[in-house]
């Protein structure tokens, strides 16, 4: 976008700018868009994802250890891929006082539009080793078609 107003010469020299507007653009885009947006208080619980894409499906990573699959909850709807769950909190044990409480617990959800039609009767979840990976498969569109024009 801001490339082509750019002299060829200068050009290089500017690309900073554009890594620039492209974070401003994310935390705009968080700040009023998103249900998990940067407003969201320190202490509640919410996991970080990869999004990833190939040719043939949608690939999500998320970062939950300490849950197990019977904790968490994935769903497509509304044109999106919906994850939930929740981490329970550690009780407290007698005789221990707690100098630092820095590790989350909570209920959580996160949702990621997918842009594409999508299979959703293939869609794959795996939780292993404290990681959720969902791949949503694409539906292939049809190729198109050549209408004759008559008259």
């Amino acid at each position: 976008m801001l490339g082509s107003l750019i002299p060829r010469g200068t050009r290089n020299r500017l690309l900073p700018l554009e890594r620039v507007e492209r974070e401003m653009e994310a935390i705009v885009e968080r700040l009023f868009n998103g249900e998990e947006s940067w407003l969201t208080p320190a202490t509640e619980f919410l996991p970080r994802a990869n999004v990833a894409e190939t040719e043939a499906a949608y690939e999500v990573t998320l970062d939950v250890p300490g849950m197990t699959a019977k904790d968490i909850s994935v769903e497509v709807r509304d044109g999106s891929l919906w994850i939930s769950g929740e981490k329970s909190e550690e009780k407290e044990e007698k005789g221990k006082w707690f100098h630092r409480v820095e590790r989350q617990h909570g209920a959580f959800r996160r949702t990621f539009p997918l842009e594409l039609p999508v299979d959703r009767d293939k869609v794959e979840a795996t939780y292993m080793g404290g990681v959720l990976i969902v791949r949503v498969p694409k539906v292939s569109a049809p190729p198109s078609k050549k209408i004759e024009v008559k008259g």
